[in-house]
């Protein structure tokens, strides 16, 4: 999925809040989004608009992003996923993107009429270094899913993916940084803190440096 298509995607959050689980999270922007007005991240709360996407907010065609205020796999979020699954499946005609760093979860919260996957449907994982790599990318290969892809982000060491992308079920790795403040990072021009940005090799495969928006190969 390229850059531009990503950045023009629907945000759709039908819960908000979120645990911080490894080291990419550090510098989480929900959580420093939260701290300035007060709000416990770490309480999960349902979305306060409904549910329900209308098609003169979601017109036929759409890129909908989903959770982009928390993780869809989120244990307090079981008992509200299933409405969202049957929008989502009723919704054929957009795509939707669902981003996580919980893929052992995956299979355990799928719908029962899942089946292989759904077409229209994206599962990406985060991840931040090879530790992560290696303990998420196993489950996330393991469910059934159409539609793969790796967002290294934010990339804060050197990544090797080879194994993984050698299987072909990975159809797209992103690799970008952070912006937010935080104790260890570097400042940028927008006064924003960050972490350095490791561009791993990925050799014979198309990456997406989303920072720079363009393609590149190494």
């Amino acid at each position: 999925m390229q850059n531009d298509q990503i950045s023009k995607a629907i945000p759709w959050n039908p819960w908000h809040g979120c645990h911080k689980c490894s080291s990419g999270c550090q510098n989480c922007f929900v959580f420093n989004m939260d701290k300035r007005y007060g709000r416990d991240t770490t309480v999960i709360t349902k979305g306060k608009t409904t549910y329900e996407l209308k098609e003169k907010n979601c017109p036929p065609g759409s890129l909908v992003k989903l959770c982009f205020s928390s993780d869809f796999f989120l244990e307090e979020a079981d008992d509200w996923r299933g409405e969202i699954w049957e929008i989502i499946h009723r919704r054929s005609d957009c795509i939707f993107v669902l981003t996580t760093k919980r893929p052992e979860r995956i299979k355990h919260c799928l719908p029962p009429n899942w089946g292989e996957g759904w077409n229209h449907v994206h599962m990406s994982i985060s991840i931040e270094n090879q530790e992560m790599a290696d303990k998420r990318l196993p489950y996330f290969l393991d469910a059934p899913l159409r539609h793969r892809e790796v967002f290294c982000s934010p990339l804060i060491a050197p990544i090797t993916l080879g194994k993984y992308l050698d299987t072909g079920l990975i159809k797209c790795v992103n690799v970008g940084g952070e912006m937010a403040p935080g104790q260890g990072s570097q400042t940028n021009s927008l006064g924003m803190g960050q972490r350095p940005v490791y561009r791993s090799k990925i050799s014979r495969y198309r990456v997406l440096f989303s920072s720079m928006r363009k393609y590149v190969f190494t």
